[in-house]
């Protein structure tokens, strides 16, 4: 390689009409760029929705996602912590001390305590093991401490046992894991039933809401507000459920979780109908504002593209006959206009790109409202049963 040049020939003209990045290929790559700069400019400006495509991802809306992505890390770990400490509980064992101290134990159920003698932390004689959720922490004294991450068997232990309340086959039969028992200020046992209402489209869930009906042996089904049955479902209030069905609410527990059914299902479809009505209502004006979104896009694409044309047409030397006007001119639909547009070789490669952007962009915006407008008819699942039991009452 030379570093110094002493020639009495010419230096080669790098930017001269041979050089690189004056080739065809290059100046159709420069102005692609130059155009998805140019396109993404003008429509996220005007355009929320597309900022879903990520074409509105501005710095403050970045920042937005920084902080929302820190907080989810630090809930996370909050999360999985108490949520392996209530499976724990619910399965019958105990917990010793407070989740969010810096060590706490915890007494195995019978059904949790396989595979776990090599684990830090583990006492296979009390069927206890030590937890934190500081990693810097190994040891308490001369016992040692695990370490309750993702992957401690415990999490494991604590996903199947969830999974099993979800997927297991007697979802609908109202069985052990979806049933407890608390002491309650009430003067007679009731049962609280808990159920899932959902509304769905071909794009998935687009409402869904937990809702509680507390019922007693006589009197009639009664929607519970939130505030008011996650209080009941409080886990001091637990006490042990074996045997409380049996000798509590066999005899018209049946019947009363028919008749919580029947006015639940007719509580949803009410709120259901006001839903589904406003959502319908959103989504065909966006639908509106979507179609004149590619009309007014279509004006501004193709015009550049006539005022082309005649400004070629107007500087054209020699005899030949003047070219009947392309199909795409005659087109009205604009959707129909731009795809003919875009085949028209006679039109700049920036021109015809920013047309099939526009298209792409429309088309996976309107597929993704026919699927949202898609809805299906509401249904209501059971999740669980909550019995409430006197306060000072003998549970069995």
């Amino acid at each position: 390689m030379l570093l110094f040049y002493s020639g009495a020939d010419t230096l080669p003209d790098l930017a001269g009409e041979e050089g690189p990045g004056n080739d065809e290929a290059s100046r159709e790559l420069f102005e692609e760029v130059e155009r998805s700069f140019h396109v993404f400019r003008e429509t996220a400006r005007t355009h929320a929705w597309l900022g879903e495509a990520g074409l509105n991802a501005d710095r403050r809306q970045m920042e937005e996602a920084d902080r929302a992505r820190a907080g989810g890390a630090h809930t996370e770990a909050v999360d999985i912590t108490n949520f392996v400490a209530d499976a724990i509980q619910f399965d019958g064992g105990q917990v010793h001390g407070s989740p969010a101290d810096s060590v706490f134990s915890v007494t195995l159920p019978p059904a949790w305590r396989y595979g776990l003698d090599d684990m830090p932390g583990h006492d296979p004689e009390t069927n206890s093991v030590l937890l934190t959720t500081d990693i810097n922490v190994t040891h308490q004294g001369d016992r040692s401490v695990g370490f309750l991450g993702r992957a401690h068997p415990l999490v494991r232990r604590a996903l199947e046992r969830v999974r099993s309340l979800t997927y297991g086959s007697a979802a609908e039969s109202y069985q052990d894991h979806r049933v407890s028992a608390v002491r309650a200020p009430v003067a007679t046992p009731e049962l609280l039933f808990t159920f899932l209402g959902r509304v769905e489209s071909r794009s998935g869930p687009e409402l869904e809401r937990v809702m509680a009906v507390q019922v007693s042996e006589n009197g009639s089904p009664r929607i519970v507000e939130p505030e008011e049955w996650t209080v009941l479902a409080s886990p001091e209030h637990g006490i042990q459920p074996a045997e409380v069905w049996k000798t509590r609410f066999a005899a018209w527990g049946d019947a009363a979780r028919d008749r919580a059914r029947t006015a639940v299902t007719a509580h949803f479809e009410t709120a259901s109908v006001e839903f589904t009505t406003r959502r319908r209502e959103l989504l065909e004006s966006e639908q509106q504002e979507l179609t004149a979104w590619l009309r007014q896009r279509a004006i501004e694409i193709t015009s550049q593209g006539e005022q082309r044309s005649s400004q070629v047409e107007l500087f054209h030397e020699g005899a030949a006959p003047p070219q009947p006007p392309p199909v795409w001119r005659t087109l009205v639909d604009p959707g129909e206009r731009l795809a003919g547009f875009e085949t028209d070789r006679t039109q700049s490669t920036k021109l015809r790109n920013e047309a099939r952007v526009v298209l792409e962009l429309y088309e996976h915006r309107r597929k993704e409202l026919a699927a949202h407008l898609a809805l299906v008819l509401p249904v209501v699942l059971p999740l669980g049963i909550l019995m409430l039991i006197p306060e000072g009452a003998d549970a069995a």
